[in-house]
């Protein structure tokens, strides 16, 4: 089977993309069963679609749409494929999370639930062998006017699945600028979370589950990467990377034994590792770890079902701080009925305990998550469609949820604020440069406008400055608001 995997473009990014490791995993997949697999990210391919899907004359049409700045993009070569009557089959997260809107549009055929490396290639089979292709699991279709669901989607054994495949794709599209290194690029080292966070929909996606890849996958894409494409940072993008000690001990033991010599950080919950495995970590290479601190308030920490202490909050990052790793600590202000002395406690912490780069998100409801299941009870939020344009929002950035306790105005102008307090911060760890922070943002804005080329250049500029002109402007235009919440 001829089968063309695309990443629709990113609508209003200037950023360097993430690497799409799911659709890189599914194609691995699909390659090895014996498909012809063309693997087009539209974020570099500017070609026509439609003069594409004519040369090549793909059997099935895969897009993987992760994200809601993919969905325009994803419409476009979806419409275009049904010209041709291609077969369209859409997966990825948001595609799990809205299938039902996705399919009633007539230009989807299929959509993958979940995980896509166990049902795609068997969809794609029975395509080609004209099967009934209702009794794989997790694939959801239309039929008549009603979307149909098949059994619930299995998740995948990661021991089962193949090393990636990066001769599929083009790495250097994916190689940028992080932090301490020149050419960084995300990978993955498990799937899932233990965690039970309320406004997460991780534990209903990944069904309550943890599972890591063999770690000796790991080292040989990394040293792959390395050796032909110059590698020398990678950015972990589990949910949470190794639970078990004796897994980052094998990590790092590994990466000494093979001599790569790179650079790389994480996703943690505080609290899993000690002074000392945090300075073993470093010594193998460690120079950033991402914690979800979420909230500075003892009771809104138990609400959210964090299942931390502000104890291990203020240990962790001290750690972090003297021993040179960036502590990149993402918080949430704005979540229901949080109380305007509990949003106080969470600024007072994050400017006290100074980590290495602090992340302000708005609280945006999230499909699937226990938080806005309640909200939906309460009758406090009804959810929007995602493919209305008026309704889509940027979790963390902007919402159409309004908190019923705190001013909108109030959060925008905060999260202003610390925006552009970490952008002019001087230092971020006790062996980073002066402005470092600003620095890489600048580094990556300018790296990305020129992979997208010159014809996406003044969009670039305008998408850039759309960004930071209101960062400045709400966070040093409103001192009432700032005076209110202590920022300074």
């Amino acid at each position: 089977m001829r089968v063309i995997v695309v990443i629709p473009r990113a609508q209003f990014n200037y950023k360097a993309p993430w690497t799409p490791l799911g659709a890189m995993s599914v194609s691995t997949v699909l390659r090895q069963a014996g498909n012809d697999v063309t693997f087009i990210d539209r974020c570099f391919n500017r070609k026509s679609i439609k003069r594409i899907l004519k040369a090549l004359n793909p059997d099935v049409v895969c897009l993987s749409v992760a994200s809601v700045r993919q969905v325009d993009d994803a419409f476009v070569v979806s419409k275009v494929a049904k010209e041709f009557a291609f077969p369209v089959v859409w997966g990825g997260f948001f595609a799990t999370e809205n299938y039902v809107d996705i399919l009633k549009t007539g230009v989807v055929d299929f959509v993958s639930l979940g995980e896509g490396e166990l049902n795609v290639p068997h969809l794609i089979q029975a395509i080609d062998k004209k099967r009934d292709f209702r009794d794989i699991p997790g694939i959801a279709y239309l039929q008549g006017n009603n979307a149909m669901v098949t059994l619930p989607y299995a998740l995948s054994d990661l021991k089962e699945l193949p090393i990636l495949d990066f001769t599929i794709c083009n790495p250097e599209n994916y190689l940028h600028p992080y932090l301490f290194c020149k050419r960084m690029m995300y990978l993955y080292a498990s799937k899932g979370c233990p965690s039970e966070c309320t406004f997460c929909s991780n534990p209903r996606f990944h069904c309550h589950t943890y599972r890591t890849r063999p770690i000796e996958y790991v080292i040989e894409e990394i040293k792959y990467l390395h050796e032909h494409h110059g590698l020398d940072g990678v950015y972990f993008s589990d949910e949470c990377w190794y639970l078990k000690r004796s897994d980052m001990l094998t990590f790092c033991r590994r990466l000494e034994e093979e001599n790569l010599s790179i650079f790389w950080g994480c996703e943690l919950r505080f609290g899993i590792y000690n002074e000392d495995d945090l300075q073993y970590m470093y010594d193998h290479g460690c120079r950033w770890i991402f914690f979800g601190l979420e909230s500075g308030d003892p009771e809104m920490l138990k609400k959210i079902k964090k299942n931390i202490s502000i104890a291990q909050i203020r240990k962790t990052v001290s750690i972090c701080n003297k021993i040179g790793i960036v502590a990149i600590s993402s918080f949430i202000i704005g979540y229901p009925d949080e109380s305007p002395e509990q949003l106080k406690n969470t600024i007072d912490l994050v400017l006290e305990i100074n980590s290495g780069i602090s992340v302000c998100n708005i609280y945006t409801p999230v499909a699937n998550s226990e938080m806005m299941d309640q909200l939906i009870e309460k009758k406090q939020y009804s959810i929007p469609s995602a493919l209305d344009v008026n309704q889509r929002t940027l979790a963390g950035e902007s919402s159409t949820y309004r908190c019923n306790t705190i001013p909108y105005k109030d959060l925008k102008v905060i999260r202003s604020w610390l925006m552009w307090h970490e952008f002019k911060k001087k230092s971020i760890t006790n062996q980073s440069k002066s402005f470092e922070i600003a620095f890489n943002a600048v580094r990556e804005t300018l790296s990305n406008i020129k992979r997208n080329g010159l014809q996406q250049l003044i969009p670039s500029l305008f998408l850039a400055a759309g960004e930071v002109v209101p960062v400045f402007w709400y966070a040093h235009f409103y001192p009432s608001i700032r005076k209110r919440y202590h920022l300074k």
